[in-house]
């Protein structure tokens, strides 16, 4: 994925086999390996249904 300023970005979608969503654990997971102060690059999540990581 290339963000609007030219950064190339990693995207997680969801799988169509997901029995649950994995992108809203994933962004959970991020959320608190931030907050503990860990060098985490920056990430976004998105939600059309189901969240999606980048």
């Amino acid at each position: 994925m290339v963000d609007p300023n030219g950064h190339l970005w990693i995207a997680k979608y969801p799988s169509v086999r997901d029995e649950f969503d994995v992108g809203a654990w994933q962004m959970g997971v991020y959320t608190l390996a931030k907050a503990c102060g860990p060098c985490v690059p920056d990430a976004l999540g998105y939600s059309e249904g189901v969240i999606s990581f980048v």
